[in-house]
């Protein structure tokens, strides 16, 4: 192995008694659902929230998506639009620096439904987590990763790790994404913004958090909540208390737009056939 992976093994290991493995199990001892997997059911959105650009975590719910510029998109000069590379680091896991990485969901379901309870709930996973494991079971992936699994009562937390919350890229993605998008000018710098969707999976109910790109604007208003004073920005606060320093606080503010209005970015500088973007 070379040093790189050496470091990377030694990493996803920290912490872990090597010595007591629960499992090893293979793709071929992965059986198939009794149950159909389709996306014929109905999906329901719990709601939404953005990240605030604060030190410490903060949250706006239900939060401020960025407009999609279909002007724009729709005008692109023949000669094409050319765009820089992204420079710096960016966010690989925007809830690296959260109590824990479900926090933020839980804070903003405790103001906008109080009374929600996730007691028949089974699996609470993010998109990206859940695509992995989808990969694993096509036997499509190569690549190792790690996930922390959390099981609280009836219901399994499968939370992502990665080494570095934050990356450096030379690729295009965030620089189309700001190119393509419109941010809200009461959105006090949101930098991401993530909905909440619980769904049937085979025999499963799943709770999956995603990050999502932009939506496209119809002339309907959507439900919204005022934007945040400066008062209540100093005075934000976690709606569930927990005694951690680093607790994510949450305000009201932003609006809920319906999920067929949401809809992901993708830039394909690599000529990608469209299937595999």
């Amino acid at each position: 192995p070379t040093q790189k992976q050496v470091e990377t093994m030694a990493w996803m290991l920290k912490n872990a008694n090597t010595e007591r493995i629960v499992l090893r199990t293979t793709t071929d001892s992965i059986q198939q659902s009794a149950n159909p997997v389709t996306s014929k059911g109905q999906t329901e959105v719990l709601d939404s929230y953005s990240l605030a650009p604060t030190e410490d975590p903060l949250i706006y719910a239900p939060g401020y998506p960025p407009l999609f510029n279909e002007q724009k998109a729709r005008n692109i000069p023949p000669e094409g639009l050319r765009l820089q590379p992204d420079e710096g680091k960016h966010w690989a896991d925007r809830h690296g620096n959260f109590t824990h990485q479900f926090e933020a969901v839980f804070q903003m379901l405790a103001l906008l439904y109080p009374s929600m309870r996730f007691n028949k709930v089974e699996i609470v996973i993010n998109r990206t987590s859940l695509m992995y494991l989808h990969k694993i079971s096509k036997e499509n992936s190569t690549q190792s990763f790690h996930l922390d699994l959390e099981l609280v009562g009836n219901t399994l937390f499968i939370g992502r790790r990665v080494k570095n919350a934050k990356t450096t890229s030379n690729a295009f993605g965030h620089n189309f994404e700001e190119a393509f998008t419109i941010h809200d000018p009461d959105s006090h710098g949101a930098n991401g913004y993530f909905r909440v969707i619980k769904y049937q999976l085979g025999d499963l109910e799943v709770v999956v958090r995603l990050e999502a790109d932009a939506y496209k604007a119809d002339n309907r208003r959507h439900v919204t909540v005022a934007p945040a004073t400066p008062e209540e920005l100093k005075n934000a606060a976690p709606r569930i208390p927990h005694g951690v320093p680093t607790c994510t606080k949450v305000v009201a503010a932003g609006a809920f737009v319906p999920q067929n209005h949401i809809i992901e970015l993708k830039s394909n500088d690599s000529s990608k056939p469209k299937e595999q973007m």
